[in-house]
């Protein structure tokens, strides 16, 4: 993937880039965009993490990609928490999305 030197990404257009990342399988091209996001400066920002979270919950195997990006967010809010409990019962996980909420 090729960026223009003269434009450098922000969180909301990587959050977008993101999102159009979760309607593709497999999810390499969501994990090239989380290294990306990474390379560009951009991973710290709320936009970018909760918005990896939900690719990698609906496209990866298991939650656990989710759950690393969860664990490095330093301040969660209510969407981080969400994210992970919705993750889960679209897994049909309903004991861990409980748990989530505990």
């Amino acid at each position: 993937m090729t960026i223009c030197k003269c434009m450098e990404p922000n969180a909301f257009t990587m959050s977008i880039v993101l999102k159009a990342c979760k309607c593709m399988a497999p999810y390499t091209c969501g994990a090239m965009v989380h290294g990306l996001a990474i390379q560009h400066g951009v991973y710290g920002s709320l936009y970018v993490e909760h918005t990896l979270m939900d690719m990698y919950a609906t496209c990866s195997d298991s939650m656990d990609d989710a759950w690393l990006v969860f664990e490095t967010i330093q301040v969660k809010n209510s969407v981080s928490w969400t994210t992970m409990i919705v993750g889960y019962k679209d897994r049909g996980d309903g004991y861990a999305a409980v748990r989530m909420l505990r």
